[in-house]
């Protein structure tokens, strides 16, 4: 959302014409794109949900917006099944270069965009046979992405099976593919994927801090080891679940992070669910001191 000014709001008219299908008043008021409800979602999601075709082209710059649940408009259209949406979409993120560079702690790719196009392709439609074969294209960056983060954020753990060669390579930001997984609470995909323990972003932030802070339960317990980490801002994956009012994780995390070296964990925690008015988490934390 960085490129719009609008930010999280109400629904506009431009929603309610998309959901509805009413493509002339989608081009009418396309000056309200950008705009995200209170969940995150926008314009093109609802297109995508109501499979309004007519909409959706329109409304393709907001492609890189997500919900506050972490999913996007790709992720949307994979759930509705609609062989014509996801195709539409495939062809346009396919076709815009975006010349992303990546700043690399672990493996370095091979370059960005280029002849990798129908590797990701295949990635993007799950389709094994095709990412066997083009896999002579493995290693470069597509928008940020290699074929494996993205498969990994898709939560397909037969394309990740097939494209561990691009294990540890990490993309803008430092980001990673196990990251990615953990991010979107793809459990398996988490598994296959814990070669990339311990790298961590730009930011400091660890796998076990995006699982935590989105409140994956499951991906937290295979992430276990990256516990007692902190990030450029001195957060922890418990503190960012207190602040998330992810009660399982704190719960999960006490036993790991409550002292750190020089730093209380547990009142870091605290902090962060008194600050967030997260009240079960503040009792729980209370109780455990």
């Amino acid at each position: 959302m960085d490129k719009f000014s609008s930010g999280f709001s109400g629904r506009t008219v431009l929603m309610d014409a998309a959901a509805r299908g009413d493509a002339s008043n989608v081009e009418r008021f396309i000056g309200e794109l950008g705009r995200q409800m209170e969940d995150g979602e926008t314009a093109l999601m609802l297109a995508i949900r109501g499979q309004h075709t007519d909409c959706i082209r329109f409304l393709l710059p907001e492609l890189p917006c997500r919900r506050k649940d972490g999913k996007g408009a790709f992720e949307l259209a994979i759930d509705t099944r609609n062989s014509t949406v996801l195709k539409f979409l495939v062809d346009h993120i396919l076709e815009v270069p975006a010349g992303l560079t990546c700043e690399s702690k672990g493996r370095t790719p091979r370059g960005s965009f280029g002849s990798e196009r129908e590797l990701m392709r295949a990635v993007h439609l799950n389709d094994i046979d095709a990412i066997r074969r083009h896999l002579d294209q493995a290693c470069f960056l597509y928008q940020g992405y290699t074929a494996l983060r993205r498969a990994a954020l898709l939560g397909y753990p037969a394309a990740v099976r097939e494209l561990l060669i691009e294990t540890c390579i990490q993309c803008e930001r430092g980001w990673t593919a196990l990251m990615s997984a953990a991010q979107a609470g793809h459990a398996e995909c988490v598994s296959l994927l814990l070669y990339e323990r311990s790298l961590t972003t730009q930011d400091g932030w660890t796998a076990l801090m995006w699982a935590a802070w989105m409140g994956h339960v499951d991906c937290v317990i295979l992430l276990l080891d990256e516990a007692r980490c902190q990030n450029n801002k001195g957060e922890t994956a418990m503190s960012l679940a207190a602040r998330g009012g992810h009660v399982e994780v704190v719960r999960l995390l006490l036993d790991y992070e409550s002292e750190l070296d020089g730093v209380d964990g547990r009142q870091m925690a605290l902090d962060a669910a008194h600050a967030h008015h997260q009240t079960t988490c503040v009792d729980i934390l209370v109780g455990s001191s």
